[in-house]
């Protein structure tokens, strides 16, 4: 009887984790209901203290496993642990850089602050730029490699100058066709691992990192032959397994044949297309849900984060993981000189 009503536990765990998990950006510091609405902001004020239109904190950089990890973007050093590493990747991204930080896989994410608060004015409020790359525009107009991240925003309601408050989703254009709440679990790879080849020859590793999801799925994060010396798990995790959560994108592979490209998304997402548009790369506050899907009017916000939202593998091109290169303000002068797309 025990062990049957273990079983049951287990399943009905299962079921209920993709529903609301607690790591979900948002969940964790839900408002409690009371005679207060929880999204009245309006005797906050923004901390507009210093100056800086770049990025000038990062709080959180917590990639997922994937083939950049550890051994570049920023690349891992022996005795490297979070706080060395989100200085690396501090050190990346800050100011008006050309580097850039990997996110791996499904909900890796960086958390960063600009030189002050962002302003909500009307459309356009900050950017946050990537490294994808289109294919041949007049054949394949869109498609290249474009690896989706979705961003999230809080407001600094405690006023302790820390993420640590509920944060809301910046809904783009595929929020009517993506998975909210979606969690996954990854497991460090055992010492004595051996590896599955796979067809190709290319796929060198085809269990190397197991995943599962909240929904009872088993997958893995596959090696292939272009980055065989990194084991994909972040090194300086002390956990032999780590869960993300957040929003889960629709696939974006285009396959021809044992082609694989990435299409790009309209708008709403970070690393979908090149840096040359800086509309096509910005973002505005009013785009804002809570996790109930429900739009939230943020005065200005103060954090952000990035995360990235699809989880597949895309044959030659391994997993696809966000990259983050810069993010800027968007000033109210620049963000009138902006179009709108359809939907926003």
């Amino acid at each position: 009887m025990k062990y049957r009503l273990t079983i049951l536990l287990t399943m009905v765990l299962l079921a209920t984790a993709c529903v609301k998990s607690k790591d979900e950006p948002g969940n964790g510091n839900d408002p409690k209901p009371d005679n207060e609405d929880p999204y009245d902001f309006s005797a906050l004020q923004p901390d507009m203290s210093s100056d800086g239109k770049y990025i000038t904190t990062v709080f959180e950089y917590r990639p997922a496993p994937g083939q950049f990890a550890n051994e570049n973007y920023p690349a891992y050093q022996t005795g490297d642990n979070d706080n060395s590493m989100t200085q690396k990747a501090l050190q990346a991204i800050a100011d008006n850089t050309t580097e850039l930080i990997s996110l791996g896989v499904f909900g890796g994410y960086v958390t960063f602050g600009f030189g002050h608060s962002v302003i909500n004015h009307d459309g356009k409020d900050f950017a946050v730029f990537g490294n994808a790359l289109y294919g041949n525009k007049r054949v394949t107009p869109h498609l290249g490699s474009c690896e989706p991240g979705v961003v999230y925003v809080s407001i600094d309601k405690n006023k302790n100058h820390l993420p640590d408050d509920e944060w809301f989703l910046l809904a783009g254009s595929e929020y009517h066709r993506s998975r909210h709440n979606y969690s996954v679990t990854y497991y460090r790879t055992p010492s004595d691992h051996i590896p599955t080849p796979g067809i190709p020859a290319y796929r060198t590793d085809t269990t190397l990192i197991r995943w599962l999801d909240c929904d009872g799925v088993t997958g893995y994060v596959e090696q292939n032959s272009y980055h065989t010396t990194n084991n994909y798990y972040p090194n300086w995790y002390s956990e032999d397994h780590i869960t993300f959560s957040g929003e889960l994108l629709p696939s974006n592979i285009q396959r021809s044949g044992t082609s694989y490209a990435l299409h790009t998304y309209d708008w709403g997402y970070v690393d979908t297309h090149p840096n040359d548009s800086l509309n096509r790369n910005a973002f505005d506050i009013s785009w804002a849900v809570n996790t109930n899907g429900q739009k939230i009017h943020l005065p200005f916000i103060d954090f952000v984060r990035v995360a990235t939202a699809v989880l597949q593998q895309a044959g030659m091109m391994g997993d696809t993981s966000t990259e983050v290169t810069s993010a800027q303000i968007i000033t109210e002068d620049e963000a009138k000189t902006l179009p709108k797309y359809e939907g926003q």
